[in-house]
């Protein structure tokens, strides 16, 4: 399964709330927490869909001024085009300090905070429109032509966006105020600690870090001023894709190529541990690619071999003849149809 592990830094966040001339407080309740679903997705091209479903949960004390946020999500491309991606973000913050872990790297970034930085949500272009109903909790819906965000003093219990036929969203679940939180739950891994000089001027931007997914993106996005009509709607929509569009044109490419030189490796292979180390490469592409082998990890004992080799051979003549199509590919529209 892909599953990157690194920190997001995201202006849309469970720790969003509202500017506020009339008190310094970040939010209007002392401590707690909440648990949001998440939820998004969209049209990528006529035959590949993308939805996206995961979870967010905020810790919070110090009304506000310490926090804690842990995300974890999954993009799943489905059609002719299949591919999963998983992510897990970890971010703690104080009232002038943040720490966000790269799991990869094993390390923690500190970022010096001014106020502004982290923690609000820019209402100025926004509008109230009533209010909501959310995990029992009436809060302030403020809209605008492409977000709603919904406030309880302070606190995001829904935050929707879209952009170019996509959505992303996160909805709160589970409510628990005034909690006495321990040490332990502001806890962050025992990584060694290493200080951003650079970030400063890029806290609104996952791009430091990794590269952005679609879900960033529509995070990210400020506008949505063209038309699906407009003749640059479909270009928009190509850049929104490119980094999945690129990754994807690799894949088939090394794909062709595991294939091959497991099945030159399978012919050749004399016993069931060599059989094995044959289809191990190629079961670890697939399981990075969709979540999940395509290809078994070993024979099963006494299984026939021939077989497989058969079903090889299927594979890579059928992938074969779509190469020429995938290597003139110039975004996922075109790359969708060769695998049709």
């Amino acid at each position: 399964m892909s599953v990157k592990h690194f920190i997001v830094l995201m202006v849309v966040s469970a720790t969003l709330v509202a500017q506020t001339s009339d008190t310094k407080k970040t939010y209007g309740i002392q401590s707690g927490e909440v648990r949001y679903e998440i939820y998004g997705g969209g049209v990528v091209t006529p035959e590949c869909n993308l939805s996206i479903e995961g979870y967010e949960k905020l810790s919070f004390r110090a009304w506000g001024d310490e926090r804690k946020e842990v995300m974890e999500r999954t993009e799943r491309l489905s059609g002719t085009v299949q591919r999963i991606e998983q992510e897990k973000t970890l971010k703690r913050s104080t009232k002038d300090t943040l720490y966000t872990v790269d799991f990869e790297n094993e390390y923690i970034i500190t970022t010096n905070l001014i106020a502004g930085d982290i923690g609000q949500v820019d209402l100025s272009r926004m509008q109230m429109n009533g209010t909501m109903n959310i995990a029992s909790y009436e809060c302030e819906l403020w809209e605008d032509g492409m977000r709603s965000v919904c406030l309880y003093k302070g606190i995001v219990l829904m935050d929707e966006k879209w952009y170019l036929g996509f959505v992303y969203g996160k909805r709160a679940k589970e409510v628990n105020f005034d909690l006495n939180l321990s040490e332990e739950t502001f806890e962050l891994p025992d990584y060694p600690v290493k200080e951003d000089l650079l970030m400063r001027h890029m806290i609104k931007t996952t791009q430091t870090y990794k590269d952005e997914s679609i879900s960033d993106k529509i995070i990210r996005a400020s506008s949505d001023a063209i038309s699906p009509t407009d003749r640059e709607y479909q270009k928009a929509v190509s850049r929104m894709t490119e980094e999945l569009f690129e990754k994807e044109k690799a894949y088939f490419t090394l794909l062709l190529k595991s294939m091959r030189k497991s099945r030159a490796c399978l012919h050749m292979a004399a016993s069931q541990s060599d059989a094995d180390r044959c289809l191990y490469e190629i079961g670890e592409l697939q399981s990075l690619h969709h979540g999940e082998s395509r290809f078994a990890l070993r024979i099963p004992e006494g299984g026939d071999k021939l077989k497989i080799l058969d079903d090889l051979d299927e594979k890579i003549r059928a992938l074969k003849t779509r190469i020429p199509c995938i290597n003139r590919a110039v975004d996922m529209t075109d790359l969708s149809a060769c695998m049709k």
